[in-house]
């Protein structure tokens, strides 16, 4: 049982410490865990707008870029003309890119805690299973050699991926195609640049090693395009 009384107006839950977010900016305590719906209840504590001293730092700083003179085209494409018919970008694609940021600098941890609780016990029971081989092998008088184990990597949970993949399909539903350049320029201003095709890499990655998550995001982002 936990003592702490999730955060969020429309929750009631008192979450476990695993699936408890704590928000960064305001200490306070939101329901979360990786493996329900995309729409937590510390995701729209940070979507809505709702503390908006933990997106401050990477949305001023695009803010900023997109001031200068620099950035004309791109400020275009963000603030006056996206899709070709003169709307804005929706404020969810840079907020989920923001958050890719902060996830990405570990301001916010990468791995929710039942992620990474449920690696710690699959880590271990493959530990009990190499000892109880060796010790039948042992026995037997036979050569020992370890037996073949299921992998443990996180990497399809990973925050900064599953945001940045929200952000390009929020983006690809909007304006009818994927920016992918501007996707990476927006990032770039933020403080997160590591390639041309990162934004490209981290959907194909997503698709092939989570379908699940990519197909709920698909259906999130839809959603974001027919009630805007």
């Amino acid at each position: 049982m936990s003592a702490v009384i999730c955060a969020s107006q429309d929750c009631v839950n008192s979450p476990c410490e695993g699936h408890a977010k704590r928000c960064p900016a305001c200490q306070q305590y939101f329901c979360e865990s990786s493996d329900k719906s995309l729409e937590t209840c510390f995701f729209e504590h940070v979507k809505m707008g709702k503390c908006q001293e933990i997106l401050r730092v990477p949305l001023s700083d695009l803010a900023r870029a997109l001031a200068s003179s620099r950035h004309r085209d791109l400020e275009t494409f963000v603030n006056r003309n996206s899709d070709g018919l003169g709307h804005p970008l929706p404020k969810e694609v840079c907020v989920n890119l923001a958050l890719a940021v902060l996830y990405s600098k570990n301001i916010i941890p990468e791995y929710n805690d039942d992620t990474l609780i449920a690696r710690d016990l699959r880590v271990r029971e493959q530990k009990n299973q190499r000892q109880r081989f060796r010790r039948v092998a042992k026995k037997l008088g036979v050569p020992v050699s370890n037996p073949t184990r299921p992998c443990t990597r996180l990497a399809p949970n990973r925050n900064s991926t599953i945001h940045v993949v929200t952000g390009a399909l929020i983006t690809r539903h909007w304006t009818g195609s994927w920016h992918y350049h501007e996707q990476a320029e927006i990032l770039k201003t933020m403080g997160l640049y590591k390639s041309d095709d990162y934004v490209r890499d981290r959907l194909n990655y997503l698709r092939m090693t989570n379908p699940a998550i990519y197909n709920r995001i698909e259906l999130f982002s839809a959603r974001v395009r027919s009630s805007g």
